[in-house]
């Protein structure tokens, strides 16, 4: 059924002066945590891709595996499905910015790395468990900053989106009182939805109707088939998704929750350094901004990596 999308890297060029590629600067952010110090630029990160998987026709690379002779060799999660984040094309290849960066990490830490295909939520559960050392694409909540500790590699903000022709949602939060909210179990943004249902409570209106589901597209899914009154996403997946399909999705509401975005690790690790010192590596030595240039989406980009530990 969409053997005419292109999913290709070269796509996303196309699309670079799409306003919600990159949130406008009332939406960068000052860094808040103790190790901050500068203001960050860009945005990025993404979700959202209903029934895009496995659509582009655009040729890549063996799997996204980089090897590094004489290193240790992991295996790094991947959830799919999620262009310009990670996606697969006609030949089934895993493409996009986070299976990119993981691959390009190899050389720099020294290690072998295979990207592998799994859901978001077993990838904090493999990383719990030490299946994982590092997890590519999370938000440094302060829920998840009790577990687990961040190299900050980008940063976005979340938005709606409903199918086109349907009701839109006034730019503010109360508008989502009442309204239910299709999303993935255990991503970011329930905290805050659950907090803003809460507000609409305490105010004498109706609350929201939180709904969970396996991945971003499933939740895309039950918006456009009426199961939830809308999706919650991110600003950069919704800016390809209302480029790619302005017939199927119109973005609408307000915008919230700007985070800063990173690879996770496990609390104290060693990782979360090395990590912060092979992006700094990148960025200086111009591998950083190719892969994101290669999808179209320099905004996204930071200056310099951290570390976030609480």
């Amino acid at each position: 059924m969409c053997e005419h999308t292109d999913l290709s890297p070269q796509r996303f060029r196309n699309i670079a002066d799409n306003p919600y590629a990159t949130p406008p600067q009332e939406f960068r952010m000052r860094r808040t945590h103790r190790t901050q110090h500068a203001i960050f630029t860009g945005a990025f990160l993404g979700a959202v891709a209903i029934a895009l998987a496995g659509c582009s026709s655009t040729a890549a690379p063996d799997e996204s595996t980089e090897t590094t002779a004489d290193g240790e060799s992991f295996t790094i999660p991947q959830q799919t499905g999620v262009p310009p984040w990670a996606y697969t094309n006609d030949a089934d290849d895993l493409i996009g910015m986070l299976p990119d960066l993981s691959s390009a990490l190899a050389p720099y830490l020294g290690v072998t790395i295979e990207n592998e295909r799994t859901t978001w939520e077993n990838s904090l559960l493999g990383l719990e468990s030490e299946k994982y050392v590092f997890v590519p694409g999370a938000d440094a909540t302060p829920e998840r900053l009790e577990k687990f500790d961040f190299a900050i590699a980008l940063q976005d903000g979340y938005g709606f989106q409903v199918k086109t022709g349907n009701p839109e949602i006034a730019d503010d939060m109360m508008a989502l009182c009442g309204l239910s909210i299709g999303l993935p179990a255990s991503s970011s943004p329930i905290q805050s939805l659950e907090e803003q249902s809460a507000a609409c409570v305490e105010a004498g209106e109706a609350p929201i109707d939180i709904k969970t589901f396996p991945d971003w597209a499933s939740a895309d899914l039950a918006a456009q088939s009426g199961q939830v009154d809308t999706a919650t996403a991110t600003l950069s997946s919704m800016g390809y998704q209302a480029a790619e399909n302005p017939d199927k999705w119109t973005i609408t509401g307000p915008r919230y929750l700007q985070l800063e975005i990173g690879f996770a690790v496990p609390k104290g690790s060693e990782w979360g350094p090395r990590l912060v010192d092979a992006f700094n590596e990148m960025i200086a030595d111009g591998t950083y901004a190719a892969i994101f240039d290669t999808y179209g989406t320099p905004g996204m980009m930071i200056e310099e990596s951290h570390l976030v530990t609480e």
